[in-house]
């Protein structure tokens, strides 16, 4: 069962900041959302239902899982520093 990976204008805004590299590592991992959207290093936010982290070098990938429609949105992107 395969998810969908959708981005919210925010985390679009702060991919485009991202140097070429780090973009390459950020939709490998994505790829990886759609098949699995909770991987071992996936952790639930405290206080939430279906929102998740996950790590990407020094940034964070805050993303919402919707079981029903099969689909995974990200919702923010942020340096360690930012978050």
């Amino acid at each position: 069962m395969s998810y969908q990976v959708a981005l919210a204008p925010p985390a679009v805004q702060e991919i485009t900041k991202l140097d070429s590299e780090l973009q390459r590592q950020l939709a490998h991992k994505l790829e990886q959302l759609a098949f699995n959207p909770r991987p071992e290093d996936a952790l639930i936010l405290k206080g939430t239902e279906n929102l998740y982290r996950i790590r990407l070098g020094e940034y964070r990938v805050i993303y919402h899982i919707e079981e029903q429609s099969l689909l995974v949105t990200v919702i923010k992107i942020a340096h360690l520093k930012d978050y």
